[in-house]
Formats: C-alpha cells, structure tokens, sequence
C-alpha cells in the first residue's frame, strides 16, 4: 500500500483507532515521548466547554454549526450547550486527524469544524496529558494534535467525562522535525529527508531560482 493509501485508509473510525492504539517500531518518532498520549477529563465542566466554543464561534462563526430540523446545520450563536450525551468524531481527514466533532446534549446537537478547533474545544487547560514515557504535563490552550480517539467517561445517559487515546504533537502536515532528526540520524542527506516528505520535490539552486 502507497503511503497516501494508508493515510486515506486512517480516514475510517475503526482503522484509525486500530492504528492509534497500537505502536510500529519502524515508525520515525517510535521513541520520542509525544508518539503516543492520552488525555483523560475526569469531569466535564459544561459551562467551560461553552465558553470555549464560544470562542472559537467569535472567531469563525462557519464552524461552529447547531443541528436544525432535516439534518440540517446552521451557524448560530449557542445559549446553551446542557448535559452532554455524546461526543464523537464525525470525520476524519487523511492520516486520520479529527476534522468534524459532534456534541450531542440534552438540549441540541452541535458540529464543530476543523482540526484547530476541536483541539480547542476538548482541552480543558486543566487535565493532564501522560506521554508515552510516561512524563506529564497540562496543555494551556490546545490538545498536542488532532490524532486521537475519544472514549467516553459514563453516569447513566450522561457523559461525564472522556478519554483521549492520541499520537503526535502539532498539526500533523509537512515536515516533522523529530521525523527528520531521526531520518538523519540513520544517515539519511538533507536532500533524501526533502524527498521523504515533500515526495515529487525538486531541489533547485538559489541562484537560478533568482534568474527566473
């Protein structure tokens, strides 16, 4: 399988969470401590978690969406967010990073578009992120990455909490910084890390660039 093939087969639930939830000693960032995390919110503070997706509602109104009759979404300004029911990853982008999260309450349903924002959403600046190798620390602002699964934390119909199982740090595009330090500790040139993540890439002198 070509790797845009695996990144496109991470877009499915079950095999991203196949794929989260277990570990690959020929993957580049094996050893690093963000390779692998979990985030668990022991209990859910609703009126935070509205405050901050009216934040994100103030910044872009487009992707802060209630679901309406037919299935339909619109933007508008949320008074109330409620008990929550559910909360679940409704599409995955390629390599599986999170790109539509659902909040469904006792009140409404809510869809909330886009990595940054989902990331935004579910870190509560307070709970603890426990890193692979075991070291601990509390995001300020957002989640490490938007690569994760969610396991929902119950109390009869409510959920109470969550748990996220996650890997990486960052937004997940481009050129890793721990993939190509480990890449050129294995020997690999400049040009041969280029090639591994921007495949197609053509290196070209500065000065002809100039001439052009």
């Amino acid at each position: 399988m070509r790797d845009s093939e695996a990144a496109d087969s991470l877009r499915d639930e079950e095999n991203f969470r196949q794929f989260i939830t277990s570990t690959n000693e020929t993957d580049l960032e094996y050893t690093q401590p963000w390779y692998r995390w979990t985030y668990t919110v022991e209990e859910i503070n609703e009126e935070a978690m509205l405050s901050r997706i009216r934040d994100r509602y103030a910044v872009s109104p487009a992707s802060v969406l209630t679901k309406t009759e037919g299935e339909y979404y619109v933007s508008q300004t949320i008074e109330k967010l409620g008990k929550i029911k559910e909360l679940s990853i409704a599409k995955r982008g390629a390599g599986g990073v999170a790109e539509e999260l659902l909040i469904r309450t006792d009140h409404d349903t809510y869809k909330i578009l886009s990595e940054y924002n989902i990331r935004y959403i579910l870190c509560d600046t307070k709970s603890e992120i426990v890193k692979q190798d075991g070291s601990v620390t509390v995001p300020s602002t957002l989640l490490p990455s938007g690569f994760f699964i969610i396991e929902a934390g119950k109390k009869e119909e409510n959920m109470v909490g969550y748990t996220l199982i996650g890997g990486g740090y960052g937004h997940g595009v481009g050129m890793s910084q721990n993939g190509a330090k480990a890449l050129g500790e294995e020997g690999s040139s400049y040009g041969q890390i280029l090639e591994f993540f921007f495949p197609g890439c053509e290196l070209t002198d500065s000065d002809r660039t100039a001439d052009l």
